[in-house]
């Protein structure tokens, strides 16, 4: 019997093992992101990637869709080390920056692409999930 139960806490303990590595890698990231911004021009390109055919942009709406997405990104990158430091002060320029995206995107989009742009979001702040960078 006690053999089983040891058996069963090192089984446990080396399952949960790689889930706390996770949790720590996404941990250090995202500090990482705060402190360093990102690259830009990559995230943008992974979302107008993504959002191509979710949204199913014309050419025009790619081009427009590209530059707006990248001028909010580049504004965001500024505002990320107040994250760490003052994240009321984070939340506020984030809501004006992302108003912004969203009256910018209104003018691209057409309102059945807008809602599904909306309804898009991640329901928390996922590192993997690059469409994150938009909402939060």
């Amino acid at each position: 019997m006690k053999l089983i139960l040891f058996c069963v806490s090192i089984g446990l303990s080396l399952l949960l093992q790689p889930i706390s590595v996770h949790a720590a890698c996404n941990e250090v990231t995202a500090v990482r992101n705060a402190n360093q911004g990102f690259d830009a021009n990559a995230v943008c390109n992974g979302i107008v990637t993504q959002l191509t055919p979710a949204l199913g942009l014309t050419k025009d709406q790619v081009s427009k869709m590209t530059s707006v997405v990248l001028s909010f990104l580049q504004s965001k990158s500024q505002i990320l080390p107040l994250l760490q430091k003052d994240k009321s002060a984070y939340d506020k320029k984030f809501d004006v920056i992302s108003g912004n995206l969203k009256t910018k995107l209104n003018g691209i989009l057409l309102q059945s692409q807008m809602n599904t742009f909306l309804s898009l979001k991640p329901s928390t702040n996922t590192p993997n999930n690059i469409l994150s960078h938009l909402f939060y």
